[in-house]
């Protein structure tokens, strides 16, 4: 584990320390304590990464969020054993057992805990809970499985919006009541054809709290074609009404992804933008009026191997995206070296053929006679037998000539015209490339922003090596390799 630090333009490794991350999340608790869940295991350390205590004990690891506990500045409330459904609570400088509660359901698909007034609340696999903070008593239990949690009105009047197979519901976090819940119809978006579409089932939500929405994506079933389906959804946090709908996609790439992207709200420009794979290995990021639905501007992304988790939007309103592209024509389709060099002499080759056309062959006899007597001997032999085969037959040196020429080409393409992995920054909308480079190894992109980016790089023998490029795709650091993998957290 790496601790970086630095200003914008500049980091360095500012301290490490060996820990465990399978299926792992870190978490920084108010004084700088650093928290790693692991699969099987809590630690606490200190903002110098030396370890101040652990716990053992099985965390959830299927949720499509990676699962986070939450804490405040005494207290850490996380999962003890996710197959049975145990919850405690720790001293966050000590790690003192302070309370633990069993729950009626496992937790091996809950999402982040949240804290809200006096209450920690909790997604179990089939079941929503409120406990208190102070004992982990039960204060209020609600039915139905949610993969996401949303706090509102952090203060007076907090209310709960839980997305879920069931649809989107609201409570209230103080005491549990409904306040809403809507059961994933497909609203105005008529000219789909909704009429024969399930209930969408919710993963992912976003708060707008400029326009008081809930952007969610929810997959639906076409009960006709027996096929799924991508829907994005605005939906009023005050009333649960839907203000619009949109079908995002129907191939099965395109509704797995609406599982795990979340939307990206930006109140600024009022709009929300979906990241989704279109197809194996293709991606579109869309931008729809928050307000509306009608689409803003969509830009297509090819061959995408690897994404970053997120959009990041910089401090000027652009958002940036973090793939790795892999193309079977990166070299021929870029302006490099090699491609330069070929162009130029198929421009010579050219130029050459058309002279011979034009101007007459005796003259280039000539020419080519009084440029042989000026030349070394040890150069002449090759041009003589050359000549020689010329004078033996015009048409089978043509043809020699034309099929190595041929040969030549097709074998030079075919060696540049392999699939290589390229690393691409892009500005959306429009996808204008800011760097790219080509990279052999597999990379996964873990964090971008306007001034650098974190990759993880597949070194080899189940071993990841962390790098950071800055603005331009320039190198600044790396680190050793090691085995397993990576995950980052920005306090």
């Amino acid at each position: 584990m790496l601790g970086l630090a630095g200003s914008e333009t500049s980091w360095h490794v500012d301290t490490q320390s060996s820990t465990p991350l399978t299926h792992g999340s870190l978490s920084v608790a108010p004084g700088g304590y650093l928290v790693v869940e692991d699969a099987d295991s809590i630690q606490v350390m200190n903002s110098a990464g030396h370890l101040l205590w652990q716990v053992q004990g099985q965390q959830p690891a299927r949720g499509i969020h990676t699962f986070q506990p939450a804490f405040d500045d005494k207290t850490l409330y996380t999962v003890r054993a996710a197959s049975s459904g145990q919850v405690a609570a720790y001293n966050l400088q000590t790690g003192a057992l302070r309370w633990t509660q069993m729950l009626e359901d496992a937790l091996n698909y809950a999402p982040p805990m949240i804290l809200s007034g006096d209450a920690v609340l909790i997604a179990s696999d089939h079941n929503i809970y409120a406990l208190n903070r102070a004992d982990g008593s039960l204060l209020w239990k609600k039915p139905g499985p949610a993969r996401t949690l949303l706090l509102l009105n952090k203060g007076e009047h907090p209310m709960l919006v839980a997305a879920g197979a069931e649809g989107l519901t609201a409570f209230d976090a103080a005491t549990g009541a409904q306040v809403w819940s809507f059961h994933g119809e497909t609203g105005n978006d008529v000219s789909q054809g909704t009429a024969m579409l399930t209930p969408a089932q919710f993963y992912q939500a976003a708060f707008s709290s400029t326009d008081s929405l809930i952007y969610a994506t929810g997959v639906a079933w076409d009960e006709q074609q027996v096929r799924e389906q991508l829907w994005l959804y605005a939906v009023d946090a005050s009333t649960g009404t839907v203000r619009w709908s949109k079908q995002i996609g129907t191939s099965f790439r395109s509704v797995d992804s609406g599982r795990v992207f979340t939307p990206f709200v930006d109140d600024a420009d009022g709009i929300v933008v979906l990241q989704h794979e279109n197809d194996q290995n293709d991606y579109l990021v869309t931008a729809f009026d928050a307000r509306s639905g009608t689409q803003r501007w969509s830009t297509h992304f090819a061959s995408v191997t690897a994404t970053s988790p997120a959009l990041i939007q910089t401090s000027h309103g652009e958002l940036l995206l973090l793939a790795t592209v892999s193309s079977g024509s990166v070299v021929p389709g870029s302006w490099s070296l090699t491609r330069l060099l070929l162009i130029i002499t198929i421009a010579l080759s050219g130029l050459g053929l058309l002279l011979l056309w034009i101007l007459p062959f005796q003259l280039w006899l000539q020419r080519l006679r009084g440029a042989i007597r000026n030349m070394p001997r040890y150069l002449i032999s090759p041009l003589k037998l050359l000549l020689r085969f010329w004078r033996f037959s015009h048409r089978l040196f043509a043809l020699v000539l034309l099929l190595l020429l041929v040969g030549g080409g097709i074998l030079e393409h075919a060696h540049l015209n392999q699939s290589r992995t390229g690393l691409y920054q892009v500005m959306l909308p429009g996808g204008a490339i800011q760097w790219q480079q080509t990279s052999s190894p597999p990379v996964q992109p873990l964090a971008v922003d306007a001034q650098e980016s974190i990759l993880d790089t597949n070194a080899g023998e189940e071993l990841h090596q962390l790098s950071a490029l800055d603005q331009n795709g320039a190198l600044l650091w790396k680190t050793f390799a090691s085995e397993g993998s990576f995950s980052l957290i920005q306090p």
